[in-house]
Protein backbone atom coordinates (compact mmCIF):
# COMPACT_ATOMS: atom_id res chain seq x y z
CA UNK A 1 0.00 0.00 0.00
CA UNK A 2 2.37 2.29 0.87
CA UNK A 3 4.17 1.59 -2.50
CA UNK A 4 1.41 1.83 -4.30
CA UNK A 5 0.72 5.07 -2.69
CA UNK A 6 4.19 6.67 -2.98
CA UNK A 7 4.43 6.15 -6.89
CA UNK A 8 0.43 7.59 -6.90
CA UNK A 9 2.32 10.45 -5.13
CA UNK A 10 5.40 10.85 -7.71
CA UNK A 11 2.65 11.07 -10.37
CA UNK A 12 0.92 13.48 -9.15
CA UNK A 13 4.46 15.83 -8.60
CA UNK A 14 4.89 15.71 -12.32
CA UNK A 15 1.72 18.25 -12.17
CA UNK A 16 2.69 20.44 -9.21
CA UNK A 17 3.01 23.95 -10.71
CA UNK A 18 5.10 26.73 -8.70
CA UNK A 19 4.28 30.14 -8.23
CA UNK A 20 6.33 32.85 -6.86
CA UNK A 21 4.77 35.61 -7.74
CA UNK A 22 4.96 39.01 -4.83
CA UNK A 23 1.17 38.96 -5.70
CA UNK A 24 0.24 36.07 -3.64
CA UNK A 25 1.81 37.84 -0.60
CA UNK A 26 -1.15 40.58 -0.24
CA UNK A 27 -4.11 38.01 -1.18
CA UNK A 28 -6.10 37.60 1.11
CA UNK A 29 -9.67 36.40 2.20
CA UNK A 30 -11.18 39.74 3.68
CA UNK A 31 -12.76 42.47 2.05
CA UNK A 32 -9.17 44.63 0.72
CA UNK A 33 -8.46 41.07 -0.83
CA UNK A 34 -11.40 41.18 -2.46
CA UNK A 35 -11.49 44.86 -3.77
CA UNK A 36 -7.73 44.29 -4.98
CA UNK A 37 -9.51 41.94 -7.46
CA UNK A 38 -12.61 44.38 -8.58
CA UNK A 39 -9.68 46.60 -9.10
CA UNK A 40 -7.65 44.60 -10.94
CA UNK A 41 -10.20 43.44 -13.11
CA UNK A 42 -11.59 47.27 -13.20
CA UNK A 43 -8.19 48.69 -14.88
CA UNK A 44 -5.34 47.64 -17.10
CA UNK A 45 -2.90 46.26 -14.24
CA UNK A 46 0.76 46.85 -14.65
CA UNK A 47 1.94 43.64 -13.71
CA UNK A 48 1.59 42.79 -17.24
CA UNK A 49 4.49 45.04 -18.57
CA UNK A 50 7.50 44.01 -19.21
CA UNK A 51 10.02 46.96 -18.52
CA UNK A 52 13.13 47.08 -20.71
CA UNK A 53 15.83 49.56 -19.77
CA UNK A 54 18.15 51.41 -21.96
CA UNK A 55 21.09 53.69 -20.85
CA UNK A 56 23.29 56.08 -22.90
CA UNK A 57 23.67 59.48 -24.41
CA UNK A 58 22.99 58.40 -27.90
CA UNK A 59 19.78 56.88 -27.87
CA UNK A 60 18.19 59.43 -29.60
CA UNK A 61 20.47 60.09 -32.67
CA UNK A 62 19.38 58.54 -35.69
CA UNK A 63 21.25 55.12 -35.68
CA UNK A 64 19.36 54.99 -32.05
CA UNK A 65 16.33 56.39 -32.98
CA UNK A 66 16.64 53.25 -35.73
CA UNK A 67 17.89 50.87 -33.29
CA UNK A 68 14.88 51.47 -30.92
CA UNK A 69 12.17 50.90 -33.70
CA UNK A 70 13.75 47.60 -34.85
CA UNK A 71 13.97 46.92 -31.21
CA UNK A 72 9.78 47.69 -30.76
CA UNK A 73 8.66 46.12 -33.82
CA UNK A 74 10.51 42.79 -33.61
CA UNK A 75 9.22 42.91 -29.82
CA UNK A 76 5.57 43.17 -30.84
CA UNK A 77 5.99 40.14 -32.75
CA UNK A 78 6.99 38.21 -29.92
CA UNK A 79 4.37 35.30 -29.46
CA UNK A 80 2.16 36.63 -25.68
CA UNK A 81 3.38 40.15 -26.56
CA UNK A 82 0.45 42.79 -26.65
CA UNK A 83 1.83 45.75 -27.38
CA UNK A 84 5.37 47.58 -26.86
CA UNK A 85 5.11 51.27 -25.45
CA UNK A 86 8.23 53.99 -25.75
CA UNK A 87 9.12 57.69 -25.89
CA UNK A 88 8.46 56.89 -29.79
CA UNK A 89 5.31 55.42 -30.43
CA UNK A 90 3.42 56.72 -27.47
CA UNK A 91 0.19 58.98 -28.13
CA UNK A 92 1.47 62.44 -28.03
CA UNK A 93 -1.29 65.54 -27.82
CA UNK A 94 -0.81 68.10 -30.09
CA UNK A 95 -2.27 71.30 -30.87
CA UNK A 96 -2.82 72.22 -34.95
CA UNK A 97 -5.20 74.72 -36.84
CA UNK A 98 -7.66 72.07 -37.05
CA UNK A 99 -7.91 71.25 -33.61
CA UNK A 100 -6.43 68.39 -31.14
CA UNK A 101 -4.27 65.51 -32.97
CA UNK A 102 -2.91 62.81 -31.18
CA UNK A 103 0.23 61.29 -33.00
CA UNK A 104 3.32 59.48 -32.26
CA UNK A 105 7.17 61.24 -32.12
CA UNK A 106 7.23 58.28 -34.71
CA UNK A 107 5.06 59.56 -37.03
CA UNK A 108 5.90 63.29 -36.61
CA UNK A 109 9.86 62.22 -37.47
CA UNK A 110 8.55 60.10 -40.35
CA UNK A 111 6.59 62.74 -42.00
CA UNK A 112 9.56 65.21 -41.86
CA UNK A 113 13.10 63.53 -41.27
CA UNK A 114 14.63 66.98 -39.63
CA UNK A 115 12.94 66.89 -36.68
CA UNK A 116 15.26 63.76 -35.21
CA UNK A 117 17.22 66.33 -34.38
CA UNK A 118 15.26 68.01 -31.39
CA UNK A 119 13.24 64.63 -30.76
CA UNK A 120 15.09 64.29 -27.84
CA UNK A 121 14.11 67.51 -26.11
CA UNK A 122 10.49 66.75 -27.57
CA UNK A 123 10.40 63.87 -25.65
CA UNK A 124 11.72 65.90 -22.31
CA UNK A 125 9.37 68.42 -22.92
CA UNK A 126 6.53 65.94 -22.46
CA UNK A 127 4.86 65.36 -19.11
CA UNK A 128 3.24 62.72 -19.62
CA UNK A 129 6.69 61.17 -20.70
CA UNK A 130 8.47 62.28 -17.46
CA UNK A 131 9.89 59.29 -15.17
CA UNK A 132 7.62 56.90 -17.21
CA UNK A 133 9.09 56.70 -20.38
CA UNK A 134 12.29 58.57 -19.81
CA UNK A 135 14.03 59.92 -17.08
CA UNK A 136 14.69 63.43 -16.26
CA UNK A 137 18.33 63.78 -17.59
CA UNK A 138 17.36 61.63 -20.61
CA UNK A 139 20.15 58.92 -20.25
CA UNK A 140 17.61 56.14 -19.59
CA UNK A 141 14.56 55.32 -22.05
CA UNK A 142 12.05 52.13 -21.07
CA UNK A 143 10.32 50.07 -23.25
CA UNK A 144 6.96 48.64 -21.65
CA UNK A 145 6.22 45.43 -22.89
CA UNK A 146 2.71 44.61 -22.45
CA UNK A 147 1.86 40.39 -22.24
CA UNK A 148 -1.70 39.41 -24.22
CA UNK A 149 -3.86 39.55 -21.59
CA UNK A 150 -4.43 35.61 -21.56
CA UNK A 151 -0.56 35.10 -20.65
CA UNK A 152 -1.72 34.81 -17.04
CA UNK A 153 0.12 32.09 -15.54
CA UNK A 154 3.71 32.07 -14.30
CA UNK A 155 4.34 28.90 -16.51
CA UNK A 156 2.72 31.30 -19.20
CA UNK A 157 4.69 33.86 -19.07
CA UNK A 158 7.70 32.37 -18.43
CA UNK A 159 8.66 31.51 -21.92
CA UNK A 160 7.31 35.15 -23.11
CA UNK A 161 10.02 36.57 -20.89
CA UNK A 162 12.85 34.86 -22.01
CA UNK A 163 11.92 35.40 -25.51
CA UNK A 164 11.93 38.68 -25.07
CA UNK A 165 15.23 38.99 -23.15
CA UNK A 166 16.93 36.78 -26.01
CA UNK A 167 15.48 39.30 -28.50
CA UNK A 168 16.28 42.26 -26.99
CA UNK A 169 19.79 41.31 -26.02
CA UNK A 170 20.17 40.33 -29.79
CA UNK A 171 19.28 43.38 -31.16
CA UNK A 172 20.62 46.02 -28.82
CA UNK A 173 24.05 43.60 -27.93
CA UNK A 174 26.74 46.13 -26.74
CA UNK A 175 25.47 49.30 -28.27
CA UNK A 176 23.50 49.95 -25.25
CA UNK A 177 23.52 48.81 -21.52
CA UNK A 178 20.34 46.79 -20.83
CA UNK A 179 18.48 45.85 -17.65
CA UNK A 180 15.05 44.39 -17.04
CA UNK A 181 12.12 44.79 -14.72
CA UNK A 182 8.43 44.62 -14.20
CA UNK A 183 6.44 42.08 -12.58
CA UNK A 184 6.73 39.36 -14.46
CA UNK A 185 10.19 39.61 -14.92
CA UNK A 186 10.46 40.13 -11.21
CA UNK A 187 7.99 36.73 -10.66
CA UNK A 188 10.42 34.47 -13.41
CA UNK A 189 13.67 35.79 -11.32
CA UNK A 190 12.08 34.37 -8.03
CA UNK A 191 10.16 31.43 -9.76
CA UNK A 192 14.14 29.91 -10.97
CA UNK A 193 15.62 31.12 -7.73
CA UNK A 194 12.67 29.38 -5.74
CA UNK A 195 12.83 26.31 -7.36
CA UNK A 196 16.70 25.35 -7.16
CA UNK A 197 16.13 26.77 -3.34
CA UNK A 198 14.12 24.08 -2.57
CA UNK A 199 16.47 21.17 -3.77
CA UNK A 200 19.82 22.94 -2.61
CA UNK A 201 17.71 23.73 1.05
CA UNK A 202 16.24 19.45 0.69
CA UNK A 203 19.76 18.47 -0.57
CA UNK A 204 22.00 20.01 2.35
CA UNK A 205 19.58 19.05 5.13
CA UNK A 206 19.75 15.30 3.75
CA UNK A 207 23.49 15.79 4.05
CA UNK A 208 23.49 17.19 7.25
CA UNK A 209 21.29 14.47 8.95
CA UNK A 210 23.03 11.63 7.25
CA UNK A 211 26.71 12.56 8.74
CA UNK A 212 24.27 12.98 12.05
CA UNK A 213 22.50 9.80 11.68
CA UNK A 214 25.55 7.81 10.89
CA UNK A 215 28.10 9.31 13.94
CA UNK A 216 24.34 8.38 15.89
CA UNK A 217 24.05 4.83 15.22
CA UNK A 218 27.27 3.93 13.16
CA UNK A 219 25.42 1.39 10.72
CA UNK A 220 24.04 1.31 6.96
CA UNK A 221 20.36 0.50 8.94
CA UNK A 222 20.51 3.73 11.16
CA UNK A 223 21.34 5.80 8.04
CA UNK A 224 18.91 5.33 5.32
CA UNK A 225 15.71 3.59 7.03
CA UNK A 226 14.96 7.12 8.59
CA UNK A 227 16.26 8.96 5.36
CA UNK A 228 13.59 6.49 3.57
CA UNK A 229 10.72 7.49 5.77
CA UNK A 230 11.15 11.56 5.73
CA UNK A 231 11.65 11.22 2.22
CA UNK A 232 8.35 8.77 1.50
CA UNK A 233 6.62 11.34 3.44
CA UNK A 234 7.79 14.53 1.71
CA UNK A 235 6.74 12.66 -1.87
CA UNK A 236 3.60 11.92 -0.05
CA UNK A 237 2.43 15.58 0.76
CA UNK A 238 3.84 17.01 -2.21
CA UNK A 239 1.62 14.86 -4.69
CA UNK A 240 -1.51 16.05 -1.87
CA UNK A 241 -0.47 19.35 -2.88
CA UNK A 242 -0.59 18.88 -6.66
CA UNK A 243 -3.88 16.76 -5.97
CA UNK A 244 -5.35 19.74 -4.49
CA UNK A 245 -3.95 22.50 -7.04
CA UNK A 246 -1.91 23.87 -4.92
CA UNK A 247 1.28 25.40 -5.77
CA UNK A 248 5.16 25.68 -3.98
CA UNK A 249 5.37 29.51 -3.41
CA UNK A 250 7.29 32.12 -1.81
CA UNK A 251 6.65 30.49 1.98
CA UNK A 252 5.62 26.69 1.18
CA UNK A 253 9.01 25.88 -0.47
CA UNK A 254 10.27 25.28 2.52
CA UNK A 255 8.31 22.38 3.80
CA UNK A 256 10.40 19.34 1.89
CA UNK A 257 13.26 21.34 4.44
CA UNK A 258 10.75 21.45 7.20
CA UNK A 259 9.58 17.75 7.09
CA UNK A 260 12.41 16.70 6.94
CA UNK A 261 14.03 17.95 9.68
CA UNK A 262 10.87 17.41 11.72
CA UNK A 263 10.41 13.98 10.42
CA UNK A 264 13.46 12.82 11.27
CA UNK A 265 12.78 12.71 15.29
CA UNK A 266 10.22 10.24 15.29
CA UNK A 267 12.60 7.85 13.47
CA UNK A 268 15.27 8.35 15.93
CA UNK A 269 12.92 7.91 18.83
CA UNK A 270 12.36 4.70 17.48
CA UNK A 271 14.82 3.39 16.33
CA UNK A 272 16.83 4.01 19.43
CA UNK A 273 14.19 2.60 21.71
CA UNK A 274 14.68 -0.84 19.27
CA UNK A 275 18.04 -0.91 19.97
CA UNK A 276 17.74 -0.55 23.75
CA UNK A 277 15.23 -3.16 23.89
CA UNK A 278 17.20 -5.73 21.76
CA UNK A 279 20.60 -4.98 24.44
CA UNK A 280 17.50 -5.37 26.89
CA UNK A 281 17.29 -9.51 25.23
CA UNK A 282 14.30 -9.29 23.51
CA UNK A 283 13.92 -10.99 20.24
CA UNK A 284 13.31 -8.21 17.30
CA UNK A 285 9.55 -8.92 17.29
CA UNK A 286 9.11 -8.47 20.73
CA UNK A 287 11.54 -5.05 20.32
CA UNK A 288 9.14 -4.26 17.51
CA UNK A 289 5.89 -5.03 19.44
CA UNK A 290 7.55 -2.34 22.26
CA UNK A 291 8.13 0.56 20.36
CA UNK A 292 4.78 0.40 17.92
CA UNK A 293 3.13 -0.38 21.63
CA UNK A 294 5.02 2.56 23.55
CA UNK A 295 7.28 5.16 20.92
CA UNK A 296 3.92 4.94 19.29
CA UNK A 297 1.81 7.24 21.40
CA UNK A 298 4.57 9.14 22.66
CA UNK A 299 5.45 10.23 19.06
CA UNK A 300 1.68 10.75 18.10
CA UNK A 301 1.57 13.37 21.12
CA UNK A 302 4.51 14.74 19.77
CA UNK A 303 3.15 14.76 16.12
CA UNK A 304 -0.26 15.78 17.33
CA UNK A 305 0.76 19.39 19.44
CA UNK A 306 3.21 20.34 16.21
CA UNK A 307 0.39 19.76 13.63
CA UNK A 308 -2.27 21.38 15.90
CA UNK A 309 0.71 25.11 15.80
CA UNK A 310 0.88 25.13 12.11
CA UNK A 311 -2.37 24.29 11.56
CA UNK A 312 -2.87 27.89 13.57
CA UNK A 313 -1.82 29.82 11.16
CA UNK A 314 -4.80 28.70 8.83
CA UNK A 315 -6.67 31.83 10.70
CA UNK A 316 -4.20 33.80 9.25
CA UNK A 317 -5.83 36.77 6.38
CA UNK A 318 -3.00 35.79 4.44
CA UNK A 319 -3.59 32.98 1.64
CA UNK A 320 -0.53 31.56 1.11
CA UNK A 321 0.31 31.47 5.09
CA UNK A 322 -2.97 29.72 5.52
CA UNK A 323 -1.90 27.18 2.97
CA UNK A 324 1.69 26.95 4.08
CA UNK A 325 0.08 26.16 7.58
CA UNK A 326 -2.40 23.57 6.53
CA UNK A 327 -0.34 21.53 4.55
CA UNK A 328 2.78 21.77 6.62
CA UNK A 329 0.26 20.39 9.85
CA UNK A 330 -0.68 17.60 7.34
CA UNK A 331 2.77 16.93 6.13
CA UNK A 332 3.41 16.04 9.98
CA UNK A 333 1.00 13.67 10.58
CA UNK A 334 1.85 12.22 7.39
CA UNK A 335 5.37 11.78 8.69
CA UNK A 336 4.34 10.05 11.23
CA UNK A 337 1.97 7.90 9.81
CA UNK A 338 4.58 6.64 7.46
CA UNK A 339 7.03 6.75 10.50
CA UNK A 340 5.15 4.16 12.16
CA UNK A 341 4.45 2.31 9.55
CA UNK A 342 7.11 2.04 7.43
CA UNK A 343 9.76 1.93 10.19
CA UNK A 344 8.88 -1.58 11.99
CA UNK A 345 8.50 -2.76 8.55
CA UNK A 346 11.85 -2.32 7.29
CA UNK A 347 13.28 -3.01 10.25
CA UNK A 348 11.23 -6.23 10.52
CA UNK A 349 13.11 -7.24 7.09
CA UNK A 350 16.48 -6.39 8.17
CA UNK A 351 18.90 -9.07 10.47
CA UNK A 352 19.40 -7.53 14.09
CA UNK A 353 22.18 -5.03 13.80
CA UNK A 354 25.63 -5.57 15.56
CA UNK A 355 26.43 -2.91 17.70
CA UNK A 356 29.77 -1.11 16.83
CA UNK A 357 30.32 0.77 20.06
CA UNK A 358 31.07 0.17 23.18
CA UNK A 359 28.30 -0.56 25.75
CA UNK A 360 26.92 2.78 27.35
CA UNK A 361 28.42 3.04 30.69
CA UNK A 362 26.64 6.75 31.67
CA UNK A 363 30.26 8.62 31.86
CA UNK A 364 30.12 10.45 28.73
CA UNK A 365 29.87 14.14 28.02
CA UNK A 366 26.29 14.58 27.42
CA UNK A 367 25.42 12.26 30.14
CA UNK A 368 27.43 14.40 32.79
CA UNK A 369 26.08 17.62 31.67
CA UNK A 370 22.85 15.94 31.96
CA UNK A 371 23.04 15.02 35.78
CA UNK A 372 24.43 17.96 36.23
CA UNK A 373 21.58 20.19 34.72
CA UNK A 374 19.18 17.75 37.28
CA UNK A 375 21.39 18.72 40.18
CA UNK A 376 21.00 22.08 39.70
CA UNK A 377 17.40 21.79 39.23
CA UNK A 378 17.30 19.98 42.61
CA UNK A 379 19.04 22.61 44.81
CA UNK A 380 18.00 25.94 43.18
CA UNK A 381 14.35 25.53 41.54
CA UNK A 382 13.73 29.36 42.81
CA UNK A 383 17.06 30.88 41.49
CA UNK A 384 16.43 29.46 38.67
CA UNK A 385 12.69 30.48 38.20
CA UNK A 386 13.73 33.88 39.30
CA UNK A 387 16.63 34.07 36.53
CA UNK A 388 14.14 32.67 33.81
CA UNK A 389 11.52 35.20 34.58
CA UNK A 390 13.77 38.13 34.27
CA UNK A 391 15.46 36.91 30.78
CA UNK A 392 11.34 37.01 30.00
CA UNK A 393 10.73 40.31 31.25
CA UNK A 394 13.92 41.40 29.45
CA UNK A 395 13.21 39.43 26.25
CA UNK A 396 9.56 40.94 25.97
CA UNK A 397 11.56 44.88 26.25
CA UNK A 398 13.85 43.93 23.79
CA UNK A 399 10.51 42.69 21.43
CA UNK A 400 9.49 45.96 21.12
CA UNK A 401 12.32 47.06 19.52
CA UNK A 402 11.92 44.90 16.77
CA UNK A 403 11.46 46.12 12.93
CA UNK A 404 8.86 45.44 10.62
CA UNK A 405 10.24 45.71 6.98
CA UNK A 406 8.07 44.80 3.80
CA UNK A 407 10.73 45.72 1.28
CA UNK A 408 10.05 43.79 -2.12
CA UNK A 409 13.49 42.15 -3.58
CA UNK A 410 15.34 42.41 -0.28
CA UNK A 411 15.49 38.63 -0.42
CA UNK A 412 18.34 38.95 -3.79
CA UNK A 413 21.48 39.94 -3.52
CA UNK A 414 22.71 43.53 -4.62
CA UNK A 415 24.54 42.04 -7.61
CA UNK A 416 21.51 40.56 -8.91
CA UNK A 417 20.75 42.08 -12.18
CA UNK A 418 16.56 42.35 -11.19
CA UNK A 419 18.08 44.49 -8.03
CA UNK A 420 20.39 46.83 -10.05
CA UNK A 421 17.44 47.27 -12.45
CA UNK A 422 15.03 48.20 -9.79
CA UNK A 423 17.88 50.41 -8.04
CA UNK A 424 17.83 52.27 -11.82
CA UNK A 425 13.80 52.24 -11.84
CA UNK A 426 13.66 53.66 -7.93
CA UNK A 427 16.00 56.52 -9.09
CA UNK A 428 15.47 57.43 -12.59
CA UNK A 429 11.73 56.75 -13.26
CA UNK A 430 8.83 56.00 -10.74
CA UNK A 431 9.79 52.63 -9.84
CA UNK A 432 7.52 49.22 -10.89
CA UNK A 433 5.33 49.08 -7.64
CA UNK A 434 2.74 52.39 -7.92
CA UNK A 435 0.55 52.85 -5.40
CA UNK A 436 -3.25 53.30 -7.10
CA UNK A 437 -6.03 54.93 -5.66
CA UNK A 438 -10.06 54.37 -7.02
CA UNK A 439 -11.95 56.90 -6.35
CA UNK A 440 -15.96 56.03 -6.91
CA UNK A 441 -18.83 58.46 -7.61
CA UNK A 442 -21.22 56.32 -7.17
CA UNK A 443 -23.06 57.31 -10.21
CA UNK A 444 -22.43 56.22 -14.09
CA UNK A 445 -20.48 58.85 -15.95
CA UNK A 446 -20.14 61.12 -12.69
CA UNK A 447 -16.29 60.95 -13.79
CA UNK A 448 -16.47 63.32 -15.93
CA UNK A 449 -18.57 65.91 -14.61
CA UNK A 450 -16.05 69.04 -14.25
CA UNK A 451 -16.91 69.41 -10.30
CA UNK A 452 -15.54 66.19 -9.56
CA UNK A 453 -12.47 66.46 -12.09
CA UNK A 454 -11.66 69.35 -10.20
CA UNK A 455 -11.77 67.45 -6.51
CA UNK A 456 -9.55 64.55 -8.43
CA UNK A 457 -7.37 67.12 -9.68
CA UNK A 458 -7.21 69.00 -6.13
CA UNK A 459 -6.35 65.31 -4.48
CA UNK A 460 -3.64 64.80 -6.82
CA UNK A 461 -1.99 68.37 -6.54
CA UNK A 462 -2.33 67.67 -2.69
CA UNK A 463 -0.40 63.79 -3.47
CA UNK A 464 2.39 65.39 -5.73
CA UNK A 465 2.94 67.89 -3.07
CA UNK A 466 4.11 65.58 -0.40
CA UNK A 467 7.96 64.66 -0.39
CA UNK A 468 8.13 61.48 -0.88
CA UNK A 469 6.02 61.16 -3.90
CA UNK A 470 7.51 61.41 -7.20
CA UNK A 471 5.05 61.62 -9.94
CA UNK A 472 1.24 61.24 -9.82
CA UNK A 473 -0.78 60.56 -12.80
CA UNK A 474 -4.25 60.76 -13.19
CA UNK A 475 -7.01 61.38 -16.19
CA UNK A 476 -6.86 65.07 -15.37
CA UNK A 477 -3.41 65.06 -16.71
CA UNK A 478 -4.50 63.99 -19.90
CA UNK A 479 -7.57 66.65 -19.84
CA UNK A 480 -5.02 69.50 -18.92
CA UNK A 481 -2.61 68.04 -21.68
CA UNK A 482 -5.34 68.70 -24.46
CA UNK A 483 -6.80 71.86 -22.90
CA UNK A 484 -3.12 73.16 -23.56
CA UNK A 485 -2.91 72.18 -26.64
CA UNK A 486 -6.42 73.18 -28.25
CA UNK A 487 -4.90 76.81 -27.18
CA UNK A 488 -1.86 76.99 -29.16
CA UNK A 489 0.38 75.08 -26.53
CA UNK A 490 0.47 78.11 -24.15
CA UNK A 491 1.17 76.92 -20.80
CA UNK A 492 -1.17 79.12 -18.82
CA UNK A 493 -3.89 76.67 -19.97
CA UNK A 494 -2.34 73.68 -18.59
CA UNK A 495 -5.54 73.36 -16.34
CA UNK A 496 -9.12 71.65 -16.30
CA UNK A 497 -11.36 73.74 -18.43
Amino acid sequence: ALCLLFLGSVYQIFGLRADFSLEALILTDDEEGKFFEEFKERFEESDRDIIVLLQGETLFRPDGVALIQQLTETLEEVDGVEKVVTALNAPLIRGTEEGVQIESLTDLVSRNPSEIGGLKQRVLDNRMFHRTLISEDGMTLALLVRLDSDVVTEKQKRPVVRAIISTTESIIGARFPIHFSGMPVIQEEYTSQGLKEVWVFFVLSAGILCVFLFVTFRNVLGLYVPQLTVITSVVFLLGLMSLFHQELNIISNVIPSLLLVYGIADSIHLINRYYEELDKGLSKKEALLVIIRHMGVACFMTSFTTTVGFLSLYTASIKIIKTFGLFSGIGIFIAYLVTILHIPILLSLRPVPKRKWKEHKGDDAIERIMVYVGRLNERHPKILISLGILIFAGSAVLCARVNIESYILQELTEDNPIVQANDIMEKEMTGIFPYQIQISTGREGLAFEPDFLARVDELESFVASQPWIRKSFSIADILKEMHQAMNGGDPAFYRLP
